[in-house]
């Protein structure tokens, strides 16, 4: 490993390029910082190892962006997520040249054509923007390269071609998605209980109310209210926060709603959640972007990935809808009030009418 020289009279590191790797050390899990110079090092490690070295905290990223606009690309990687971001794309991409071209052992050896074949692949459950994004990660990387590996020069920029998206051929399944199955949902939260327990938990609660992503990270202790009956006698739950005597929603489009806890048994499921905790305390202890990340993952492993083509919650929230929908329609609730009441609880506008509700349910007139 790369030693790291401190100043014998000031104790301070020597150099940026030090400073950096003390960087490094303390954002990211140490396994995960790769500035090993062995021989047999994977593409992945050579990769992340260029990326690492080219990752510049504290540089001035306007100034960057600015000559990236008038066409002076640099290889310094000047913002934390971007920097996790290409780390997280190399490891896929390396990965995936391992299993599909075991006899590349070396970046220098990686020509174009392969980087297209990674995005025709992608191609089948990935946005058009998502595979736009994934060029500018390849363009990013080949800087990057280039600049580490001093005998490296890769020719990929202007010759990545973005494939057109088969996820965008049908318009209303990429913006509604798919109903999850109750049996993927209970293999979903087996599995994710013990590896991913926190996300497992936001699972739990988008099924139970109908959350969005950051509504169920965002989720206090204080706004469980268990003691206000409520449509179904169960409690409420109140999605917002008040800040400087204003009061918004945590919710998308900041609006504050309030949704009914429909069963005994998941009043019971938040009072346990709440136990412990103070009344600012969030329920689950991870954002809503860890909540996705660790159901994908999970779903890849039990081989359901595929199933789902959007955010995987947003195909509990559906799966949700359907469930709530079928209750009141046993319940004896007339057609255009279950309407009301499942599009309240998803917290959609009424401005959009029922249109919005109707996509995620199987709501026939009855």
């Amino acid at each position: 490993m790369r030693s790291i020289f401190f100043s014998r009279s000031a104790g301070i590191a020597t150099s940026v390029k030090n400073i950096r790797r003390i960087f490094l050390l303390i954002i990211t899990p140490w396994k995960g910082v790769v500035v090993i110079m062995g021989k047999n090092r994977t593409i992945s490690n050579q990769l992340e190892s260029a990326i690492c070295d080219c990752f510049c905290p504290g540089a001035d990223k306007r100034a960057i962006k600015m000559d990236s606009k008038s066409g002076k690309l640099t290889h310094q990687i000047p913002g934390l997520r971007h920097f996790q971001n290409l780390r997280a794309f190399a490891k896929d991409f390396g990965q995936w040249v391992k299993a599909e071209y075991p006899e590349i052992k070396q970046v220098k050896d990686i020509s174009v054509s392969v980087c297209n074949k990674f995005l025709d692949m992608k191609a089948d459950f990935c946005a058009k923007a998502t595979l736009k994004k994934y060029r500018s990660y390849f363009q990013k990387i080949q800087m990057c390269t280039n600049h580490y590996f001093k005998s490296v020069n890769l020719e990929w920029k202007g010759n990545i071609v973005v494939p057109e998206s088969c996820k965008e051929q049908d318009v209303e399944s990429v913006r509604f998605g798919v109903r999850m199955d109750r049996t993927d949902f209970d293999k979903i939260v087996e599995y994710a209980a013990e590896r991913f327990p926190d996300a497992k938990t936001g699972a739990e609660i988008s099924a139970r109310l109908g959350c969005r992503a950051e509504g169920c990270a965002g989720i206090t202790a204080g706004m469980v209210r268990l003691d206000e009956p409520g449509r179904y006698g169960h409690g409420e739950i109140h999605l917002y926060e008040t800040k400087n005597g204003k009061i918004k929603g945590i919710e998308k489009g900041g609006r504050p709603r309030i949704i009914d806890i429909r069963r005994a048994e998941d009043a019971v499921f938040f009072k346990g959640l709440c136990q412990g905790k103070s009344f600012a305390e969030q329920l689950i202890p991870i954002t809503a972007d860890s909540i996705n990340r660790g159901l994908r993952e999970t779903m890849e492993v039990l081989g359901i990935k595929g199933k789902y083509e959007l955010k995987s919650l947003h195909s509990i929230r559906c799966m949700f809808a359907q469930e709530l929908w079928d209750a009141n329609k046993a319940a004896g609730i007339s057609y255009e009030k279950n309407l009301r009441i499942c599009n309240n609880q998803l917290g959609h506008g009424d401005s959009r009418g029922f249109e919005g509700v109707k996509a995620y349910i199987d709501a026939a007139p009855y």
